[in-house]
């Protein structure tokens, strides 16, 4: 409540704590001690009356939600929680997009550990065709500096090509977060009900050219050219 404004305010007398003795212009005859703390014959009486209004008014278990055309209000969180499930890992969707991340993941480390590998390959094929041709100059020669700096750039190639282990590690931990998130939300549905995702409508399927785009493909869906050559058969 608000209080009465009084002159004496900081000086010994605090209203907002009711230490004020100090007569009240709201309530004549009363303190604003008592205003502020109320007596106890005052809070009995409160509560004697709030206990009445009680009694009258139906508990919320008491309501029917059905007879108001409501549901109970603890029903649509849950209805919130299946419908973002149902996004992410509906039972009759064509595609898992976490699956497919992974996938893709996984796509990536294989996809950066070959190329390295392949260039790997190739630098040691130079240095080895560098270390022919050293051999076969003459100390004196002026292209052994020449070859001096190719060797020296060769190793910043093996130093460079070193991005390929940070790379997969930082994927790996990438990769685990999404399995635990994968089972957290397999755990999930089971928790808010399989059968009630499933009765959500899916999520709608890519149309046009947008339903063409599934590349790159992995090895697993890789087409072969017998594949592609038994279409003919």
């Amino acid at each position: 409540m608000s209080l009465p404004h009084c002159e004496n305010a900081g000086r010994g007398c605090f209203p907002a704590r009711g230490e004020c003795l100090k007569l009240c212009p709201r309530v004549p005859g009363r303190r604003l001690r008592e205003v502020v703390r109320p007596r106890p014959d005052d809070v009995t009486a409160r509560r004697r009356a709030r206990m009445a209004t009680d009694e009258t008014e139906p508990a919320d278990d008491d309501i029917d939600w059905g007879d108001v055309g409501m549901e109970m209000p603890q029903a649509a969180p849950i209805d919130r929680i299946r419908r973002a499930v149902a996004v992410l890992r509906h039972p009759a969707a064509s595609e898992d997009p976490l699956a497919s991340a992974t996938q893709a993941l996984e796509g990536v480390v294989e996809g950066t550990e070959a190329a390295t590998e392949a260039i790997l390959s190739q630098i040691e094929a130079i240095e080895t065709a560098l270390d022919a041709v050293s051999a076969e100059l003459s100390p004196e020669s002026q292209a052994r500096a020449a070859l001096d700096n190719a060797g020296m750039a060769i190793t910043a190639l093996y130093e460079a090509c070193g991005f390929q282990d940070l790379t997969g590690q930082r994927i790996a931990k990438v990769r685990k977060v999404l399995q635990q998130v994968d089972a957290h939300l397999e755990e999930l549905l089971e928790i808010v009900g399989h059968d009630q995702v499933a009765a959500l409508p899916p999520p709608a399927e890519r149309e046009g050219d947008a339903r063409l785009l599934n590349g790159p493909v992995d090895d697993a869906t890789r087409v072969s050219q017998s594949d592609i050559d038994s279409l003919f058969d």
